[in-house]
């Protein structure tokens, strides 16, 4: 039976997901794909097989597949579009790669520690000019890489079928989802060019994705913040005298609403249908326990899992996990942990004012 390419996948993901309503993506059994644990165990082995040569050009010619192996996992590249790079295809400080032709050619945004990598690549080593003598940096061998992700997968203990360019690919589209970036974004940043999508692509921005892709990158080996994000498109702007009241409709399926001064929606350009980010410090975050929404007058109030309890001698961290796998965290009291009588595992509410909330366009 023929598998479904990565668009079909994704696209069937994406629907069924929408039938089910903003809870965890489900993917299919029968979908070649690898998760992020998988992700992060072949990453690793890709970077031990990199350290072992004595030799300097072994282990150079080794640095430059990792490097080709971290663009192709973190930005969904085909394997052929990866093989055609050329340096000036990245930014100045490779926070970025501009890939494929045409209608397809496009530009993903990289991980701060994967851009850190190229650079210094490319300023002293695998990828300097003295180490390639003028070359493509990834003008390798198809068949010679598909046999070194074979050979990963076997020292990682992971399946065959599943550690090659294609599957990776898929991975990146499906990972992508999770983090809650609509299926077109998905869509734009794999370079897929589906028709039934076309209208779809006319209704986000080039700086729309731009700025949806630093939002989910920055979530990538971010350590634990002090500060809650919500990545989502501007649904109503209402003005009053001195402020203006904002309706966010988050990626993750939630409303949230602010108040921002008139000055500040000027100055910002907020109007519907614009992308941005609702910042919320965790202070200003309060709890309560149950499936019942509280009793309370603050608009945002979101319903998850106690994930995590940090406790202090006058302060504890709760961690409450949304239902599209969100953290929001909190801070409160010791004494109002205790009143509270919180667990790891039970439902609880987050819910904060709207002049908690911080808009910011990054």
């Amino acid at each position: 039976m023929r598998e479904a390419n990565t668009e079909e996948t994704l696209e069937q993901i994406a629907r069924e997901r929408a039938r089910a309503g903003a809870g965890e993506l489900h993917v299919p059994g029968d979908v070649r794909h690898l998760d992020d644990g998988q992700l992060a165990t072949l990453e690793a082995a890709f970077r031990a097989w990199a350290e072992k040569p004595r030799r300097a050009d072994v282990r150079a010619s080794r640095a430059r597949i990792v490097l080709l192996f971290l663009v192709l996992r973190y930005t969904g590249a085909r394997l052929g579009e990866t093989l055609a790079l050329s340096m000036d295809d990245f930014a100045p400080g490779c926070e970025s790669v501009r890939l494929g032709t045409g209608d397809g050619a496009r530009e993903v945004g990289l991980p701060g520690f994967v851009a850190e990598e190229l650079s210094r690549a490319r300023e002293t080593g695998a990828l300097s000019d003295a180490a390639l003598a003028g070359a493509a940096p990834f003008a390798f061998d198809p068949g010679h890489l598909r046999r070194k992700f074979y050979e990963r997968a076997e020292e990682a203990g992971l399946p065959r079928e599943l550690c090659n360019p294609t599957v990776l690919r898929r991975s990146r589209g499906i990972e992508l989802l999770r983090r809650n970036l609509p299926l077109q974004m998905v869509q734009r940043v794999l370079g897929h060019s589906t028709p039934s999508l076309a209208a779809g692509y006319v209704e986000i921005a080039d700086e729309d994705v731009e700025r949806a892709m630093r939002f989910a990158l920055g979530r990538e080996r971010r350590r634990t913040s002090a500060r809650n994000a919500f990545f989502g498109r501007i649904a109503s702007v209402t003005p009053g005298d001195i402020q203006a009241e904002v309706r966010l409709d988050c990626l993750g399926g939630h409303a949230i609403t602010c108040m921002v001064t008139n000055g500040s929606v000027k100055r910002m350009g907020l109007v519907p249908e614009k992308f941005v980010t609702a910042e919320v410090k965790a202070p200003w975050v309060m709890l309560a326990t149950g499936d019942d929404p509280p009793d309370t007058s603050a608009p945002n109030r979101l319903h998850g899992t106690v994930r995590r309890i940090t406790q202090g001698r006058f302060t504890s961290e709760i961690m409450v996990r949304l239902a599209d796998d969100t953290d929001v965290c909190a801070v409160i009291t010791e004494d109002s942990r205790a009143a509270l009588n919180l667990s790891t595992g039970d439902p609880a509410w987050v819910f904060f004012t709207e002049n908690a909330v911080i808009l910011n366009l990054g």
